[in-house]
């Protein structure tokens, strides 16, 4: 059955997998799962099927956005997973608590009303989404937080029957994808660690490219620039300088042409200038921009505009940044 979501479907039976050998004792593996997805691409049926597998008592539900929140990690007690399907938009600003509880077993609980005392939690968090939660550049430098997360794919979507789930959720279809689980079980046991190998750089890449309008359509439109010897380690020292302004305008263009999330598309430069950190760039330059007579306020970006058709429609007031012009300043 996973096989008909993603191009990965080992990492959709080693969720489950990992699940069961964290309840016997194992691990713990230090691996959470975002799947991600656009609308009908078939995110919520699996979550139902491991809903179906680990039973109503196996699994609870608290958002990535939530999981610091006061009494939230309680609920995680006695489950085998953490399920929260369609995860909304939102600013992830600290990932101390979620590698706390991705890398121990043991932890401080509140309850309301009950004196906080230490349990054991073994959950597996699992999230679904259309798109990723934005960050800053503190948190693209956190590899330990990178390296916890498998960031799977369902690419294809889908037209809904009427009886769909009921054909898909029979016991012999679950009793065959349990048995696969099993065998799942066995190797990450024999092997003791999860089969599938994580690169933390091409998990945030992933992340960032579904949900960082201005990297995604950067990443369309232009080519990065290779850095010469003498502009190494200069910020700013190449690429394309371009006006706040002017850049806003032309992604909230290409947003709609793309039918980004409307959440995820930034309405001021303050919400731009943040995708503009998070992706590493300059965000508060100053460069001459055509007949202008003084220095205008702008972003850096280390690429170049692509020579194409479509690029042109996007065209803003740019200007080539030099790495003379950085010596001088």
């Amino acid at each position: 059955m996973s096989k008909d979501y993603t191009d990965t479907p080992d990492k959709l039976i080693q969720i489950l997998a990992q699940c069961f050998i964290q309840a016997m004792g194992h691990g713990p593996y230090k691996r959470a799962y975002l799947i991600y997805g656009k609308k009908n691409s078939g995110k919520t049926t699996f979550v139902e099927l491991m809903e179906h597998i680990v039973g109503s008592d196996g699994f609870c539900d608290v958002s990535l956005d939530k999981i610091g929140q006061i009494f939230q990690i309680a609920l995680l007690e006695g489950k085998l997973l953490n399920l929260h399907d369609d995860m909304g938009y939102f600013t992830l600003n600290d990932t101390g608590i979620f590698k706390t509880l991705t890398g121990r077993r043991q932890h401080d609980l509140e309850r309301k009303g009950v004196q906080p005392y230490n349990a054991t939690l073994n959950a597996v968090h699992v999230f679904t989404t259309n798109t990723p939660a934005k960050f800053d550049s503190r948190i693209k430098m956190d590899e330990a937080y990178w390296e916890r997360w498998e960031f799977i794919t369902f690419e294809n979507e889908y037209r809904m029957k009427g009886d769909f789930k009921e054909r898909i959720f029979t016991p012999e279809n679950l009793t065959a994808f349990l048995n696969v689980v099993i065998a799942e079980m066995l190797k990450i046991g024999q092997n003791g660690e999860l089969l599938s190998k994580t690169d933390w750089y091409e998990t945030r890449e992933k992340w960032m490219l579904a949900g960082n309008a201005l990297y995604c359509m950067v990443n369309e439109l232009m080519d990065p620039e290779i850095l010469d010897i003498k502009s190494r380690g200069l910020k700013g020292s190449r690429g394309t300088a371009i006006i706040k302004e002017e850049l806003l305008k032309s992604l909230q263009n290409w947003c709609l042409d793309n039918e980004m999330d409307p959440r995820a598309v930034p309405d001021s430069l303050k919400d731009l200038t943040s995708l503009v950190d998070a992706c590493g760039w300059e965000t508060d330059a100053r460069r001459m921009f055509g007949d202008k007579e003084c220095e205008t306020r702008c972003y850096v970006i280390p690429s170049k505009w692509k020579q194409t058709s479509k690029t042109l429609k996007y065209n803003v007031m740019v200007t080539e940044v030099k790495t003379e012009q950085m010596l001088i300043r």
